[in-house]
């Protein structure tokens, strides 16, 4: 018993034992009995009353190391441009990734950190680089993911819907000024469509009545075309293309030497394709008043179309008194 005597005649006294108790910091061992009186082992003797991250201590001698702690990982973004590089990374007990003395984030996503302006949050540019990380992998990159969409139909034009910076290798022939021009649009007015290599800027296609605006006359493709720059430069006869009812054609007589639709003025007779849709019945200007603006052989109020329309083509009486006709 625990009474200060040496019960058992062995030379010790109250010898019984020894308890271990606590954990982590807490963890220590004491005598069952000291001096007479039982001991009881307390395992959160010593404990701290918060636990102190990456210490690698149990603090407050409870649930293991570092309970309670936050951690999380981060990926150094040596760029800046806020994608960090998933082979370089370090988890801590924190809640926002370190920024000093090298910058930490929490997204491991940039396929090149070594490139500002690559990362998966760009939009693609024309300018040597896969901007938008199309190719995850840049350990050895994938020339179709570098500047795809600039120049898809390849006649060295850029698409007027993409922007270029820093060099113009995609598309050497649409005018780039390094330095000067960064964030110009490119001028291939149609760079992706069925005849779209037949579409450029300085094309001189535009004389073959192929229906095309091949020489991007009309430099916005995506809001339908305007049809008067369709074969607005041929000369073939009868070009189905150059005059038809969706064109707006119209020869003003203003000392060009052409009519409605491309034709020479003093070709004789007109051919199948040489009108307008209409007259002009009012022209503003009276010394263009004779002008037969729909090129079919009348002028004006000559024209069956002006009549009843401007108020100095009024329409024939046809009463059998005469009565003044009032234009309404």
């Amino acid at each position: 018993s625990c009474d200060n005597l040496d019960n058992d005649c062995d030379g010790e006294i109250d010898d019984l034992g020894q308890t271990t108790c606590g954990e982590g910091q807490c963890n220590h061992t004491i005598d069952n009995c000291m001096g007479g009186i039982l001991q009881t082992c307390d395992p959160f003797e010593g404990a701290d009353a918060t636990e102190t991250c990456a210490d690698g201590i149990d603090n407050d001698c409870q649930n293991g190391i570092d309970d309670g702690c936050t951690s999380i990982t981060c990926y150094l973004d040596s760029d800046g441009d806020g994608f960090g590089d998933i082979n370089n990374s370090q988890t801590i007990f924190a809640t926002v990734c370190p920024t000093s003395p090298l910058v930490y984030v929490l997204d491991s996503s940039d396929c090149d950190d070594s490139e500002f302006w690559v990362n998966p949050g760009r939009t693609e540019t024309c300018d040597g680089l896969d901007n938008n990380c199309s190719d995850p992998d840049h350990t050895v990159i994938d020339p179709n993911e570098v500047d795809e969409g600039c120049d898809d139909d390849m006649d060295g034009y850029c698409d007027n819907t993409m922007q270029m910076y820093n060099s113009n290798s995609m598309c050497p022939n649409t005018s780039f000024v390094v330095g000067s021009d960064d964030g110009k649009s490119g001028d291939d007015c149609d760079d992706d469509g069925p005849s779209a290599n037949l579409i450029f800027p300085s094309s001189a296609l535009d004389d073959n009545c192929d229906g095309l605006d091949n020489n991007c006359s009309d430099p916005d493709h995506t809001d339908g075309i305007d049809q008067d720059q369709v074969d607005e430069d041929s000369a073939i006869e009868d070009c189905p293309h150059v005059c038809s009812v969706i064109n707006s054609y119209v020869w003003l007589g203003l000392g060009d030497p052409y009519n409605c639709c491309g034709n020479t003025s003093d070709e004789q007779p007109y051919q199948n394709n040489e009108f307008t849709p209409i007259d002009l019945c009012d022209d503003q200007d009276a010394s263009l008043n004779d002008i037969d603006n729909d090129c079919d052989g009348l002028a004006n109020c000559a024209d069956p179309d002006c009549l009843g329309i401007s108020p100095s083509c009024p329409v024939p009486c046809t009463f059998e008194f005469t009565l003044p006709c009032v234009f309404p």
